[in-house]
C-alpha cells in the first residue's frame, strides 16, 4: 500500500500519517491509518497479515503498530475497523459546519498492477540479423513489447504525446 510507505522513506518517521499531522496540526484532526504494505485490493476486503519486517520496522522507529485482531489471525481488516469505530462513534459523522468532515482515503490497485504487470508485456526476440552477442556467444538483448490492455494504454499515450 502506498499508504503504509514508511519502510521506504529516507526519514521513516515521515510517513503519511505523519506529514499529515504535521500539516494540519495533530490537535486538529485524527488520522488513522490501516494500511499494510504490500496489500492487494482484496486485502481490503478480507484483510492481510502484516509481514515481520513491517511490524518490526514500525516499533524499530516508534510508530504506531498496526491494528491487529489477534483473533483474526494477526490480520489488518481494514472495512471491519472502519464498522467498529462508525458503531463506536470513534468517527463522528454528524460533523458541525466548522469541522473537518470524516474522509477516507483508499488506496487500492497499485500492488495488483506491480504483481502482474509481466502478464501485460512478453519477450520478443530482436530480429536474428540485428542480435548483438555477448563474449559468451549468448543473445544479449530481448525486447519487451506490450500486449492487451497494456499495449492499448501505451499506443494511446504515444498518440497524446505526439499531439
Amino acid at each position: 500500500s502506498v499508504l503504509d510507505n514508511f519502510a521506504w522513506l529516507k526519514d521513516k518517521t515521515k510517513d503519511v500519517k505523519q506529514q499529515i499531522l504535521d500539516t494540519y496540526g495533530a490537535d486538529k484532526i485524527k488520522v488513522t491509518n490501516l494500511a499494510v504494505d504490500e496489500s492487494l485490493s482484496i486485502d481490503v476486503i478480507d484483510g492481510k497479515v502484516p509481514g515481520p519486517q513491517y511490524i518490526g520496522g514500525r516499533e524499530d522507529y516508534g510508530l504506531e503498530p498496526y491494528p491487529v485482531d489477534e483473533s483474526n489471525e494477526g490480520m489488518v481488516c481494514p472495512l471491519d475497523i472502519c464498522k467498529k469505530m462508525i458503531t463506536n462513534k470513534e468517527i463522528k459523522l454528524d460533523v458541525g459546519e466548522n469541522e473537518i468532515k470524516p474522509t477516507v482515503v483508499l488506496s487500492v490497485g497499485g500492488n495488483d498492477i506491480r504483481l502482474n504487470l509481466l502478464s501485460f508485456m512478453q519477450y520478443e526476440d530482436e530480429d536474428p540479423e540485428d542480435k548483438e552477442k555477448d563474449p559468451k556467444g549468448k543473445d544479449a538483448k530481448k525486447k519487451v513489447i506490450p500486449k492487451g490492455p497494456f499495449k492499448e494504454l501505451i499506443e494511446n499515450i504515444e498518440e497524446i504525446v505526439k499531439a
